[in-house]
């Protein structure tokens, strides 16, 4: 292990990083917990670079820490510095972030994709490493053919959101149709609901996003029927048995 401080200008975050930019307040928030803490306890794990030239050093694990001790203002970190393929820096980075780090989804679609083109499409490793069931990670690996700003709906915080269900079922629309349209159209709905439209669009063969319009409405009239159906049923189990109202 090759350990060495290093001067922070010299340093950049890898383009095999996955997590380049801060997500939210939270992170921020994170990055000044780890600030105080190493300014308490100094730091603990050395951050992995690799060298490019004599001055400049690619950040290929410990974005954080880097920013943590770049909010401190101290003029050096402790690199462990490795001679690595542009494929290791990939692993390497990925892997540190799915055990380390709390990912978004857009993060976990775009991490575990990588990996599972790195361990050739190999689903059983890829589980392995990233500590989740075949079924679960085919479900991100399966939403990643879809376009970004679609993918970036899973981690929404207002009424556009998109579960991992509908992500799934937009994935068997045609690519003429604009898929962001469509996700947007379908944020009134239950997840439920979503999945069962996008069956019906893609059985029709619709090619346009306001074709879900038509097909929203018929499916509300369906659970409302079937809601009504259900209650005469119950209503009627209640007269059988003698209990009426």
């Amino acid at each position: 292990m090759d350990i060495q401080n290093i001067e922070l200008d010299k340093l950049y975050v890898s383009e095999h990083n996955v997590r380049k930019i801060l997500v939210d307040d939270d992170d921020e928030t994170t990055i000044r917990d780890l600030a105080d803490n190493i300014k308490e306890h100094n730091l603990i794990n050395p951050i992995t670079v690799r060298k490019v030239s004599d001055d400049s050093y690619e950040i290929i694990a410990g974005q954080r820490r880097y920013l943590a001790v770049k909010s401190l203002r101290y003029p050096t970190i402790q690199c462990n510095v490795i001679n690595v393929t542009d494929k290791e820096a990939d692993i390497i980075s990925l892997t540190e972030n799915v055990h380390r780090n709390a990912m978004t989804n857009v993060d976990k679609v775009k991490s575990y994709m990588k990996l599972y083109q790195h361990y050739d499409y190999n689903l059983k490793v890829v589980s392995d490493i990233v500590g989740m069931s075949p079924q679960t990670l085919k479900k991100y690996i399966t939403i990643a053919s879809l376009p970004d700003k679609v993918i970036e709906l899973l981690d929404s915080k207002d009424s556009d959101k998109v579960t991992i269900e509908t992500a799934i079922a937009l994935t068997k629309v045609s690519d003429v149709v604009d898929k962001y349209e469509l996700a947007l159209k379908l944020s009134s709905m239950t997840s439920f609901q979503s999945v069962e439209a996008l069956r019906d669009f893609v059985r029709s063969k619709c090619t346009s996003a306001d074709d879900i319009d038509e097909i929203k409405e018929i499916i509300k009239d369906q659970n409302l029927l079937e809601l009504l159906e259900n209650l005469e049923n119950e209503i009627r189990k209640e007269v059988q048995l003698g209990r009426g109202f």
